[in-house]
């Protein structure tokens, strides 16, 4: 990373570099470009005025050539000799120009006099174009320094930077190298990890076999032990069930001639009147844990003997006892429910006038204890809390 970074830094540099010489190096080049341009105008207009001075000066020297040989001509004669041949002005023209020639040389001179201040005016414009152009080829000498000096600047940091990538290079390439070999060495490693875990975890393997086997053996020949044991427990205990299964048949049939406690025998059926208040399920489970089942009523006779058993009984102060008729099964159609679950038809019919008259809320058989309306059926809701009538078959 250190590299990396002293090598940015280095090209920042020279891009720096190089973005700040490129604007001033256009900028001199554009303005050598219009001092040239000026300097090449200026050097033409120069030349071209003082084309048109030499001329005018030459035609000046020579009509002042001309009239002063002509004046000169003139003084040379005396006025009394006659007019030599070549001289082709007469008397009154050599007076004319004799009168004008004062006024003549007068204005040579000023027009003379002008010319050297016109030549002097340009000489100094002139030296002041040299001076500028001499002072703008210094500034440019030394902006050509600056230039190449930054411009050596340059090339020893693009020479610095070659260097240094040449040498990041070839330090990234032995960095590589070590990584690479230190890659592999790790690879061989984990390889040879891998192969001793394998090799280990096979011998656990099959050990655990070896160990799984041997006891699935011991637990095969234990079983047989025990199962061989069992067998003979359960052929004995076959033997004692069926001994007792014997003598309980013997007993029930001993029992089922006799009545259980707190029951009255009357012809071949018990009777229990149970004062205890409880809904028409709870009195049904109730008779069966006595081994009995709420009362099923067949006839007039069986009516009287029951009316008797509650008047003898503690249950006789209630008006309403549970017996065991319900229309669960068929909504309106009362049936008998005995314990074994088998429903049976009324074959007696004991219902008090109008009954039954609660529709699919009045589903269990009760009879009255009252004078008026004695052991008359009545449909009534079953979770109502009343006494119940026992009854064991013999």
């Amino acid at each position: 990373m250190g590299h990396l970074t002293r090598w940015y830094a280095t090209v920042i540099l020279v891009c720096g570099t190089v973005a700040a010489l490129d604007d001033p190096y256009i900028h001199i080049t554009k303005r050598l470009n219009n001092i040239e341009r000026n300097v090449n105008a200026n050097l033409e207009i120069f030349r071209s005025e003082m084309t048109v001075m030499f001329e005018i000066m030459n035609r000046i020297n020579s009509s002042v050539f001309d009239l002063k040989e002509m004046f000169l001509n003139n003084r040379k004669h005396d006025p009394n000799d006659e007019p030599t041949k070549p001289v082709s002005v007469n008397a009154s023209t050599g007076s004319s120009m004799s009168s004008h020639l004062p006024s003549f040389e007068l204005s040579l001179q000023a027009h003379l006099k002008s010319i050297r201040n016109g030549f002097g005016a340009e000489k100094r414009a002139r030296i002041k174009l040299t001076n500028d152009v001499d002072r703008i080829l210094l500034a440019l000498k030394e902006n050509n320094f600056s230039v190449h000096t930054k411009q050596r600047n340059v090339d020893r940091n693009l020479t610095d930077v070659v260097r240094t990538l040449a040498e990041l290079k070839e330090e990234n390439r032995i960095s590589l190298t070590k990584m690479q070999e230190k890659l592999e060495a790790k690879q061989t490693s984990v390889e040879d990890n891998v192969r001793q875990l394998t090799d280990a975890k096979l011998r656990i393997v099959e050990r655990n076999l070896t160990d799984v086997v041997r006891t699935l053996a011991e637990l095969k020949e234990e079983n047989m032990k025990s199962l061989t044991k069992m067998q003979d427990k359960l052929e004995a205990k076959q033997t004692s069930v069926e001994d007792t299964v014997r003598q309980l048949i013997e007993d029930a049939a001993t029992k089922k001639r006799t009545c259980p406690a707190l029951f009255e025998k009357h012809g071949n059926s018990c009777y229990f009147s149970v004062p205890i208040a409880e809904t028409w399920l709870n009195a049904k489970l109730i008779c069966h844990l006595l081994d009995a089942d709420l009362l099923k009523m067949d006839n007039q006779n069986e009516e009287n003997v029951v009316a008797g058993v509650i008047k003898r009984s503690k249950a006789n102060s209630y008006p309403y006892l549970w017996i065991d008729g319900t229309d669960l099964m068929i909504e309106g159609t009362f049936q008998w429910l005995r314990t074994n679950g088998q429903p049976e038809k009324l074959g007696y019919n004991g219902w008090s006038k109008g009954e039954p008259n609660g529709n699919t809320i009045e589903n269990c058989l009760m009879i009255y204890n009252n004078k008026g309306n004695l052991m008359k059926w009545n449909d009534y809701g079953c979770d109502n809390r009343i006494p119940f009538v026992c009854e064991k078959e013999l």
